[in-house]
């Protein structure tokens, strides 16, 4: 049964979680497979791109366009560091997933989120849309202010996967082809059918709801 706290942004944090701490490839597939299966069609498209390290689908054409450096003086203001010991957080260590983590458990910002409101993988991805349709001048100061708005409202273990999300730095061994295996088994589909859609369609996030309803071969080819 679907239930709608599945669409928490926590419940995908903890996933990845317990993804990283395993290195059996069966685990993971396991992991993702008990995850997914239980989402609706909204949220098991965002979970599945998230979970393959991407933010939009392969060929869109949104793209989030964040700076490293923009992402750096996001996290000093949030955490009112000096942007050198972000740096030199980052130097220590190398993973800036790590940093984010650091800086919002230091955080001086309230969120306008009511605190016992988790934030949900849709609105995550709503945000980084209306970062990916900023453009003009002034425009990373205004995919800042969302991105920071993002970062407060986030836990700090949250705070730390957003950002692997939009660096595509993942690194937690939940690659696309596992995505595609924990799909056929969550929704007891051919792992055949599943590839022969991704060949068509490249679109992890369609072929996963196509799989979940059943309907594999209305995979479409996007220009």
């Amino acid at each position: 049964m679907e239930n709608q706290s599945n669409d928490q942004f926590s419940l995908f944090v903890e996933t990845c979680e317990k993804i990283r701490s395993t290195t059996k490839k069966n685990e993971k597939i396991d992991i993702i497979s008990n995850y997914i299966t239980n989402l609706d069609e909204t949220s098991l498209s965002i979970a599945v791109l998230f979970l393959s390290g991407r933010p939009f689908p392969i060929g869109s054409t949104m793209i989030l366009n964040i700076g490293f450096t923009t992402i750096m003086e996001s996290l000093s203001e949030i955490a009112m560091l000096d942007i050198k010991d972000i740096q030199n957080i980052h130097l220590k260590h190398g993973d800036i997933g790590a940093i984010a983590e650091y800086a919002v458990s230091k955080k001086h910002i309230i969120s306008l989120f009511n605190q016992q409101e988790k934030i949900s993988l849709s609105y995550v991805y709503h945000q980084f849309k209306k970062i990916a349709n900023i453009s003009g001048s002034g425009s990373n100061k205004n995919k800042k202010n969302i991105l920071k708005g993002l970062l407060i409202a986030c836990s700090p273990l949250e705070s730390k996967y957003l950002i692997k999300i939009i660096t595509g730095e993942m690194r937690i061994g939940s690659v696309e082809g596992l995505v595609e295996i924990a799909l056929s088994r969550a929704f007891d589909r051919e792992l055949q059918y599943i590839r022969e859609a991704m060949l068509i369609s490249g679109d992890i996030s369609q072929v996963a709801v196509l799989a979940k309803k059943n309907i594999l071969h209305n995979a479409i080819m996007k220009p």
